[in-house]
């Protein structure tokens, strides 16, 4: 099964949480950076034969194969063409990247500032890859929950899965 490294982040009030913002099928999001190994250049993948819909391919970092999902496809059920970045997740078994169309900033954020998606949010993201909304460049941005991400993967790519068991 994969797992992150990190099985919960610290949200202490008062101590700010760094996060990623990126962009997905032209939606902004977020990830809490202690989720994120690295990010780098979208490369040339390499397809996988008869992988799942959600499956870009894989790709080699220094070295090591790491698995590519396209985002927008998890999230959107659509896939994109328009991958500049592969955000790398730090997990403890198999190396996971995630394609995404931009990285925009870093920032630190208050854990008391997050709220809560409401029923009428219109970015498109399934409520239960959501761990929160957060304000971004003046609009409500939603952050995705890794962990969530993470079981979906395990639930629907038993090649993955036993991979890192």
């Amino acid at each position: 099964m994969i797992q992150s490294a990190q099985e919960s982040s610290s949200k202490m009030p008062g101590y700010a949480v760094p996060i990623l913002f990126f962009t997905i099928s032209g939606v902004t999001a977020g990830s809490e950076l202690s989720w994120i190994r690295e990010i780098v250049t979208a490369h040339r993948l390499t397809q996988v034969p008869n992988a799942n819909d959600f499956v870009s391919g894989v790709v080699n970092i220094r070295g090591e194969v790491i698995s590519v999902l396209d985002t927008s496809a998890l999230c959107f059920g659509r896939k994109s063409q328009n991958h500049s970045r592969i955000i790398l997740l730090d997990t403890r078994d198999a190396p996971l990247g995630l394609a995404v169309d931009n990285v925009s900033a870093v920032h630190s954020v208050l854990p008391e500032s997050f709220t809560t998606a409401d029923d009428d949010e219109k970015h498109g993201i399934p409520p239960e890859y959501i761990s929160g909304i957060t304000i971004f460049e003046g609009s409500r941005t939603p952050l995705l929950d890794i962990p969530a991400l993470l079981k979906h993967i395990n639930k629907n790519f038993p090649h993955l899965k036993e991979a890192t068991e």
